[in-house]
């Protein structure tokens, strides 16, 4: 349904520029919508076109840059993104393009720059979404990964996604109780604990402390067994049984 969106939208303009041929915005617009169709040769003709008439305009910038980016043209993505930049966009192409420059960064593996990058997005935006934290803190060391976390659950809230991804870099600190303490808040403040108890007692298990990592394998399935029939025959808590009975298992063999 979405692809059909964008072939009338694609029809739309084609009309519109069939009756003003020299409505240059246009042309950027057509572009992204091929783009969306993955034509991205086509997209990159309707690019030049309107390059020879919008000469600094930074929402061609912008798409000049998403074109590049897309067929792996990162060299190109960048100076696209570069030039953008220096045409002093208003607030939505700049944040636009910051992005841009930290995910093209990031797909050419370069750490450091992506992850400074990642940081000026950030810095910009007024109210990122959770995805792009994570983004970063994929690409930093557990420590730093971690401060950036808790500034961010500052800034815009306690998003599990990054609650968890907390989680995981406490783990991986050695931070055992510190990240058990995490997610006990959790279970806490949900109305269903079973899955809250399970990554407990994983978090336990792999840290080798198998008595605790028992009982919080056992309080899951009784959690599990507190639900309907109907809750329990679902695919997500029959398989939770399944791995927390097959873990048990595995602990008092």
């Amino acid at each position: 349904m979405a692809h059909e969106g964008e072939h009338v939208e694609l029809e739309k303009v084609n009309a519109a520029l069939a009756e003003d041929p020299e409505a240059w915005e246009l042309y950027i617009q057509r572009a992204q919508l091929h783009r969306l169709h993955e034509d991205c040769k086509a997209a990159a003709a309707d690019l030049a076109i309107a390059e020879e008439h919008l000469p600094r305009s930074a929402r061609l910038m912008v798409e000049k840059a998403a074109v590049a980016y897309q067929v792996g043209n990162y060299e190109d993505a960048l100076i696209a993104v570069a030039r953008g930049l220096e045409y002093r966009p208003i607030k939505v192409w700049k944040m636009l393009l910051l992005r841009r420059r930290a995910m093209t960064l990031e797909a050419m593996e370069l750490v450091p720059e992506a992850v400074q990058a990642w940081t000026a997005y950030l810095e910009f935006r007024p109210n990122p979404k959770p995805e792009y934290f994570l983004r970063r803190a994929a690409l930093q060391e557990p420590k730093a990964a971690l401060e950036g976390l808790e500034a961010a659950m500052l800034r815009i809230g306690a998003a599990v996604s990054l609650e968890l991804a907390a989680v995981d870099c406490e783990e991986k600190l050695g931070a055992i109780d510190a990240a058990h303490a995490r997610l006990q808040r959790l279970a806490d403040a949900s109305p269903r604990k079973e899955t809250w108890l399970f990554k407990q007692a994983q978090l336990l298990h792999r840290a080798n402390l198998l008595v605790e990592a028992e009982a919080r394998y056992r309080a899951a399935l009784e959690a599990i067994e507190s639900l309907t029939s109907a809750q329990q025959e679902t695919f997500s808590m029959r398989r939770l049984r399944e791995e927390s009975e097959r873990s048990l298992k595995e602990i008092t063999f």
